[in-house]
């Protein structure tokens, strides 16, 4: 499998070594329950959102860490929009949007425990956002650098990677400023909060 070796990551929207602060930020096991804070919102149209749910459909997750939550994803931090989907190693994981691969990395091995050793594929969208997909199982990427990918096409295993003993997909959209943005997904339940923590959500 060809790798990017983090060179997309250092030159998007800041001039820095971002894909070290996505691993520091997303790795480590989910923090404690929490609500979704109004601080969060708003939150994009569901039902014209460019999204579906990172997972087949058919298939049912539970938000293991929410937006705006004490742990990784806290208010305010670059990770605060993004999502923890409990997988067991080895589950399906798809495309959120169609787009570009613009970076990937799947050499290291489950269970590693090491913060800057998570596997993971980042796709890159028309409107110059960019999806990061964290936590994937070892040689679990299915697709290569510089290929497009359509939505909803399966692009990697999900797994247990970097500095977290739970194994579970972390799942984020990146735009201009370098944080991720709040998103919504068109294909499951209502949610114009965002998905909540503890809840679980089928792709239709």
């Amino acid at each position: 499998m060809t790798k990017g070796a983090g060179r997309f990551f250092r030159g998007f929207a800041v001039r820095a070594p971002l894909v070290v602060g996505l691993l520091a930020a997303c790795d480590g096991d989910a923090g404690p329950t929490s609500s979704l804070g109004e601080r969060c919102g708003p939150y994009p149209s569901q039902q014209s959102s460019p999204y579906l749910l990172p997972y087949p459909a058919g298939m049912s997750w539970t938000v293991l860490q929410g937006n705006c939550t004490p742990g990784t994803h806290f208010a305010g931090g670059r990770d605060q929009h993004a999502y923890d989907f409990a997988m067991p190693v080895g589950s399906p994981v798809v495309a959120a949007r169609a787009g570009l691969v613009v970076e990937v990395e799947e050499r290291y091995p489950d269970g590693n425990g090491a913060v800057d050793q998570s596997n993971y594929v980042a796709v890159q969208h028309d409107d110059g956002t960019l999806a990061v997909y964290f936590h994937l199982t070892q040689n679990g990427v299915l697709v290569e650098l510089g290929r497009s990918v359509r939505q909803g096409e399966e692009i990697a295993a999900s797994g247990v990677t970097g500095g977290t003993s739970t194994p579970h997909l972390h799942f984020g959209v990146i735009g201009g400023t370098g944080r991720t943005i709040a998103v919504t997904f068109r294909n499951t339940e209502p949610h114009p909060d965002g998905l909540q923590q503890g809840q679980t959500y089928p792709a239709f």
